[in-house]
C-alpha cells in the first residue's frame, strides 16, 4: 500500500527477511529519507495518513497460518519517525478523519463483522462496536462522514456514506454493475475513485 500525507509518500513494504517496513520518500527527491521497522505478529496490511500521524493497520495469523486475525494498530509520529502509539487487537482495516481512526473487525470466530472507533486524541477504543450487516470495506473519512464499499446481493459494486455521529447509512451511490478492486476518497476533489478491472468509475460526493 502507497498513501501520501504530512509532506511525505509512505509505503508498506518488506526487507529481505520478509520483516515488516515502513517506508518514509520525499516526494521532492523520490529518495526514502526514512525506514521504521515494525514488529508485528502477523502482517502490515493496510496504511492510512490523518490526524497528524500514520496509521498502520496489522492482521493477525492463527495457528493455521490463516490471516482472519484481528490485529494492532500502530500509529508513527511524522516528526520522529517513530511508533508513537498501539492500540492491540482492534481490527482489520482502517480509515482515519473527523479525530477519529475507523477499524473494521470480526465478531467472535463467525463471519459477522463490526466497526469500531478508535478516538485519535487517546488512542483508545471507544464505544460501541457496531454490526456490520457484512464486511464493509472502509475507503475514508471526513468531517461527519465515513464511506464504505461492499457488493450487494447481486454482486454489484456499492458506495455509501454512514454518519459518523449515529452510525445511520444515509446516501448510497447507484449501484455499479463489476467487480473492483478498490476505492479512494479524494477529499481535493470531494469525490471517490473506484478501481474497476478496465476502467476507474468517479462519484461525485456533492
Amino acid at each position: 500500500d502507497v498513501v501520501v500525507g504530512e509532506s511525505a509518500v509512505w509505503v508498506l513494504a518488506f526487507d529481505r527477511n520478509d520483516r515488516d517496513l515502513v517506508l518514509r520518500v520525499d516526494p521532492h527527491t523520490n529518495q526514502v529519507v526514512a525506514v521504521i521497522p515494525l514488529t508485528l505478529d502477523g502482517y502490515a496490511d493496510e496504511i492510512a495518513v490523518g490526524e497528524g500521524s500514520v496509521w498502520v493497520q496489522e492482521v493477525g495469523l492463527t495457528g493455521g497460518g490463516e490471516g482472519d486475525k484481528a490485529g494492532d494498530l500502530f500509529r508513527i509520529d511524522p516528526a520522529t519517525n517513530q511508533i508513537a502509539a498501539t492500540v492491540p487487537d482492534v481490527g482489520f482495516s482502517v480509515v482515519v478523519g473527523g479525530g477519529y481512526a475507523w477499524v473494521t473487525d470480526r465478531i467472535g470466530d463467525g463471519p459477522e463483522f463490526a466497526l469500531r472507533r478508535v478516538d485519535t486524541s487517546t488512542n483508545t477504543v471507544e464505544g460501541r462496536a457496531v454490526p456490520l450487516e457484512h464486511y464493509w470495506s472502509p475507503i475514508g473519512a471526513s468531517g461527519d462522514s465515513v464511506w464504505f464499499s461492499s457488493y450487494d446481493a447481486r454482486e454489484r459494486v456499492r458506495v455509501f456514506r454512514m454518519d459518523a455521529r449515529t452510525y445511520e447509512i444515509d446516501a448510497a451511490a447507484p449501484p455499479i454493475d463489476s467487480l473492483y478492486h478498490d476505492a479512494v476518497l479524494d477529499p481535493s476533489t470531494n469525490s471517490i475513485l473506484v478501481n474497476l478491472p478496465f476502467s476507474v468509475a468517479r462519484i461525485d460526493l456533492a
